[in-house]
C-alpha cells in the first residue's frame, strides 16, 4: 500500500473530522503530510491543510510555517469533505495566493524588529506602583542584537549591523535616562 493510499484510507476520514471540529471551534490549524515521491515533478506528493482565518487570530508561527511549507506559486486545489460512510458533505476550491519567503537579510531584519518590540514591551515593570527597569529584558535584547550584528557582518550587511547597533544604543540610552531621572528625584 502506498503512502497516498494509506492516507486516503486511514488518515483522510480522521482529517475530515478534525477539519470540521476546528471550523466549529474556530481553531486555527495546520497539517502537512509528505506522501509518495512524484518522479515527474521530482518532489513529494503532499497534502497540506491550512485553516488560518484572521478572525480566529492564528499565531504568527503558524503563518510563517505556511510560507515555508507552501511553494511560492500554487494551482487551485479541490478539497472534498466526506462523512464516515464516504458520502460527500462539502467541496471546497482553494486558491493559494503567491507567497514569498523573506530573504536571509529580510529575516535578519525581522528578528531585529521582533527583539526590539519584545524589549520595548518588557522594558519596565511595575513594582508597588513604581516603574523599574527590567534589566533581564535589556540583557536579552543585548544578546539578540549581538547575534544579529555578528551575522550581519559575516554576510557583509553593514546596514543591518548599523541598524542593530543603533537600536541597541537607543535602548541603553533610554535605560540610562530613566536611571538618571530616578537618581535626581
Amino acid at each position: 500500500m502506498s503512502r497516498e493510499e494509506f492516507y486516503d484510507e486511514k488518515i483522510s476520514p480522521l482529517m475530515s473530522q478534525i477539519i470540521a471540529l476546528c471550523a466549529e471551534g474556530e481553531i486555527p490549524m495546520l497539517a502537512d503530510f509528505a506522501l509518495d515521491w512524484d518522479e515527474d515533478e521530482q518532489n513529494f506528493l503532499k497534502c497540506t491543510t491550512v485553516m488560518l482565518n484572521e478572525e480566529w487570530e492564528p499565531p504568527e508561527e503558524m503563518i510563517k510555517a505556511v510560507n515555508i511549507l507552501l511553494p511560492s506559486q500554487q494551482s487551485p486545489m479541490m478539497v472534498t469533505v466526506r462523512d464516515g460512510d464516504g458520502n460527500v458533505k462539502e467541496i471546497h476550491s482553494i486558491l493559494q495566493l503567491e507567497t514569498t519567503m523573506p530573504s536571509e537579510k529580510e529575516q535578519l531584519l525581522i528578528r531585529l524588529k521582533e527583539a526590539a518590540e519584545r524589549c520595548e514591551k518588557e522594558f519596565t515593570v511595575d513594582v508597588s506602583g513604581k516603574k523599574i527597569i527590567n534589566i533581564h529584558a535589556i540583557c536579552e535584547f543585548k544578546d539578540s542584537t549581538s547575534e544579529i550584528i555578528n551575522e550581519a557582518r559575516e554576510n557583509g550587511w553593514g546596514d543591518i549591523a548599523e541598524a542593530a547597533t543603533d537600536s541597541h544604543d537607543k535602548i541603553v540610552k533610554k535605560a540610562l535616562d530613566i536611571i538618571e531621572r530616578t537618581e535626581n528625584v
